[in-house]
Formats: C-alpha cells, structure tokens, sequence
C-alpha cells in the first residue's frame, strides 16, 4: 500500500475591513445581524448571531454605549487589561471558511500562536469576530465562501 499523502488546501482569503452588529425589526420579530465588509467590495452577513455579541461589539466600536442591566462575559472581559493583552499575544487571525448547508451554520478558524505552534480551534464565528475585534486582529473570509453566499455591495 502507499501512502496517502493528506495536503491542507491554500483557499484564498478576503480580509473583512470593516465589522457592523446590528439588529433588523420586522412584524414585532428581530434578527441580529453581524454584516462582514471585505476589501473587494463583496460582503458576508451572519444571521440570528447572539444578542450579546451585537451589544458588545457595538461597545467595542463605541458606536452606541448600551446601558446593560445585567453585564455578560462579553462586557467583562475587555475591561480586563490581562485578557485583553493575552489575546492581542496569542490570537493570529479569524477566517470564516465553513457553511454547514444541512444547519445552515457558518464556522470559523480561530488561529493561536504559541511561539513556532499554531492551533486552529473551530469557533462560532461571532465569538471568534468579537475576540479578534478584542485583539485588533484581522478577520478573514474564504474565497469560495463570498463566491457562494456573499454580497456584492
């Protein structure tokens, strides 16, 4: 038998340059919304992503402080000087490059350094967008993913 030899395939990437959280209302339902700008004009939007990912990065930005009754993990931790500097240390970069077309889910690559040692972790991609918008990191999406189910602008 030979070997099977197994090769990580190069896609191309599209940086996301600009990251808006918001919330659509229609017939007394809402749907929050994390609408990816990349720098080809293109763009990638997330549906139903979590409430308190839209409300934390809309803090980050400073686009409309919230007042928040009861704070979640996401307000805590960029107030923390040690997360936010550990982060900005071992978080590379983000990229989008999953569809799961029977979910109907998208799934992100978050990727930390460790010295010479990269890991990739699966992430939920607002988690991931909020951590590398924490970090001042870039965010990434795979080609074939806007070609699929972008947006031209």
């Amino acid at each position: 038998m030979g070997k099977k030899e197994i090769r990580e395939t190069k896609q191309r990437l599209i940086k996301v340059i600009d990251v808006t959280a918001f919330m659509v209302v229609a017939n007394n339902m809402y749907s929050t919304v994390i609408h990816c700008q990349l720098e080809d004009g293109r763009s990638l939007s997330l549906y139903h992503v979590p409430y308190e990912i839209v409300i934390a990065l809309n803090n980050l930005e400073q686009i409309e402080e919230t007042a928040v009754v009861r704070a979640s993990i996401f307000d805590i931790l960029p107030q923390l000087a040690f997360f936010k500097e550990g982060i900005s240390k071992i978080l590379h970069r983000v990229i989008i490059d999953k569809l799961d077309l029977n979910t109907g889910l998208y799934t992100a690559t978050a990727e930390f350094r460790f010295g010479e040692l990269i890991v990739k972790r699966n992430m939920i991609p607002s988690h991931a967008i909020y951590l590398a918008t924490v970090a001042g990191k870039p965010i990434y999406v795979t080609e074939e993913l806007v070609s699929r189910y972008g947006e031209e602008e």
